[in-house]
């Protein structure tokens, strides 16, 4: 597996999380991101040699700022690690943990994963 298929599994695993209705981001950057929606970013890539055998992506969970935005996140965090324990093979989903994704000029309540992906 590539890179590029490793985001695309990660992708498709993602859309199918309840309550994101496909709001599936692969460049953390992108412009007014509609929460709730999902962030996968650039990886660390661990090499041999000048071979690539594994991709950990953070992957974040984001919710609009609001009352209810921390139970938001407590209901995606398991639908999350479900998605990528069902839609993708071989890929370990790390815990999430709590923080902010920055977008534009705010930051964000989100859960931020890491999925360790061979390749």
């Amino acid at each position: 597996m590539t890179v590029k298929e490793a985001v695309e599994q990660l992708v498709t695993a993602l859309k199918t999380v309840p309550g994101v209705g496909g709001s599936v981001y692969t460049d953390p950057a992108a412009p007014n991101i509609q929460c709730p929606a999902m962030v996968i970013g650039p990886p660390l890539l661990i090499l041999d040699g000048i071979t690539i055998t594994e991709a950990h992506f953070p992957i974040w969970a984001v919710t609009d700022k609001g009352e209810f935005a921390a139970e938001q996140l407590w209901e995606l965090a398991p639908a999350v690690v479900a998605a990528i324990d069902q839609y993708t093979t071989g890929v370990v989903s790390q815990p999430p943990n709590p923080g902010a994704f920055p977008n534009g000029e705010t930051d964000l309540p989100a859960y931020q994963f890491i999925a360790e992906v061979p390749l």
